[in-house]
């Protein structure tokens, strides 16, 4: 009978052992979908982030074409401005030159925007890759939180 009892309380034991992993297992499940949760959000934050600055790009290439069109187009006009110079040399002279001020400008501010992109698009790339490499982490279990 003393047998019988004590594999009693040994099994009681262990299953009030099992219990507590079993809870303790479920509030760590509870984290873990959470921080699962926020990544996901994060992620899609970054995504969303992403394609504003895909569609900013599309904006930019379209007015590059813009502009590249402007200077063909400028470009006739000079064209032009020198075979009719004999006429018009000192008026033609003066908008070659606004135009030329104008395009030098917004060359500038293009190549700034370009420059502050080419600089966030690096930094959000790398903090992409390590919210994926954190998933995959987590998710092969290598990350407890």
């Amino acid at each position: 009978m003393d047998i019988g009892m004590e594999i009693l309380n040994e099994l009681r034991v262990f299953r009030k052992e099992n219990t507590e992993k079993i809870t303790s297992l479920e509030k760590q499940i509870v984290k873990n979908t959470k921080a699962t949760s926020d990544l996901e959000r994060e992620i899609n934050d970054l995504k969303k982030v992403t394609e504003d600055n895909t569609l900013e790009i599309f904006r930019l290439g379209t007015k590059i074409e813009s502009l590249e069109e402007n200077i063909k187009e400028n470009t006739k006009s000079i064209e032009d401005t020198f075979t009719n110079m004999e006429e018009h040399i000192d008026e033609k002279i003066e908008k070659f030159y606004a135009v030329k001020t104008y395009n030098d400008i917004e060359h500038t501010e293009i190549k700034q925007i370009l420059k502050v992109l080419s600089i966030k698009q690096p930094i959000l790339a790398k903090k992409i890759q390590n919210l994926e490499k954190w998933k995959n982490d987590l998710e092969k279990g290598l990350v407890v939180v």
